[in-house]
């Protein structure tokens, strides 16, 4: 269970490299696909309890559509707000998802 685990992580997260492709943002890029393979361990992982898809296709859902509509406007942020904007979809993306997953 845990390399299957690991390997659907591995793959999430190589699939989300294209958001930097053009212009090519190589920080960025990293950036991104190591946030989808954590995202993709965690996923696993409440998978691998619950056996629930619904739950992991919302949060889904919501960790895509909240951030996206902030990443053009944060170009001018402080660093800590920056941090606020960006992660704190994740952190109440990951709370519901133990919620819904009880």
């Amino acid at each position: 269970m845990k390399f299957a685990i690991l390997v659907q992580s591995v793959l999430f997260g190589l699939w989300h490299f294209v958001g930097h492709v053009y212009p090519l943002n190589v920080s960025g890029m990293l950036i991104r696909v190591l946030s989808a393979f954590v995202i993709g361990v965690l996923f696993g992982f409440f998978y691998s309890i619950a056996k629930k898809l619904i739950p992991l296709i919302l949060v889904h859902g919501l960790i895509d559509s909240f951030p996206s509509g902030y990443t053009s406007a944060t170009e001018n942020l402080f660093i800590m707000e920056l941090f606020m904007v960006e992660t704190l979809p994740y952190i109440l993306s990951i709370t519901l998802m133990f919620i819904l997953i009880r």
